[in-house]
């Protein structure tokens, strides 16, 4: 009887052990199986997370303002408004299609418009292309220069140079000027903050116009015999 009675606890203990062990080989086998789906499912989740940065970045993208590429490093702008005040104390505005800042501090225009307030009167500039230092104000324009003075005076010429700020602005291509009184033509002009104060370089040429010139002058008047 003793025996017997010592053996049946020994077999259940025995069974335990069993039950335990087949736990043991169950949870580890879960385990495998979740490391081996870990294996799977993490460069997967890595893929689709820099898909969706890149889909997230093509899709945020500004088209006004970005970083450049290497080409031309700098910050683009599409269609700037440059504004500041120059040293007579009246403001001056240059806008554009697009502008590019590049990292020395000057702005690369294209199709350039620009409003100048000169010390009598008003000064309009548009070109092709140009160059502005906002700090400074210097400015460079180049293709298709048109400068108006005043309302009054047209001059038409490739390229010219100057600055915002001081009012000044020259011209060392070929230059076609109109106005009430005739046509100049010049290899070059300086304007000196003034509509009224422009000079001429390098073999002038003027065609004068007397009909145009006497309807100009307000103290003309007709005298008959």
């Amino acid at each position: 009887m003793t025996g017997e009675s010592g053996a049946a606890p020994r077999l259940e203990g025995l069974a335990a052990r069993a039950g335990q062990s087949e736990r043991r080989f169950a949870e580890a086998e879960r385990h495998r199986r979740r490391v081996s789906r870990l294996k799977i499912a993490l460069p997967l989740l890595a893929a689709v997370s820099a898909a969706a940065i890149f889909i997230s970045l093509a899709l945020n993208q500004r088209p006004d303002e970005h970083v450049a590429g290497t080409g031309t490093p700098g910050i683009e702008m599409h269609a700037p408004v440059l504004k500041g005040t120059g040293d007579n104390g009246k403001p001056y505005e240059v806008v554009a299609a697009e502008a590019v800042q590049t990292r020395e501090g000057h702005v690369e225009l294209t199709e350039v418009a620009a409003r100048v307030e000169l010390e009598d009167g008003v000064m309009t500039l548009a070109a092709r292309s140009g160059t502005l230092h906002p700090e400074t104000g210097a400015t460079a324009v180049s293709g298709g220069v048109v400068i108006e003075l005043g309302d009054v005076y047209r001059f038409e010429t490739e390229r010219a140079g100057g600055n915002m700020k001081t009012g000044i602005f020259t011209g060392d291509a070929p230059v076609r000027v109109t106005g009430p009184m005739g046509t100049i033509e010049a290899a070059g002009f300086r304007i000196e903050k003034s509509v009224k104060q422009v000079t001429f370089t390098g073999g002038v040429t003027s065609v004068f116009d007397p009909a145009a010139a006497k309807a100009a002058d307000p103290g003309s008047k007709d005298k008959t015999p």
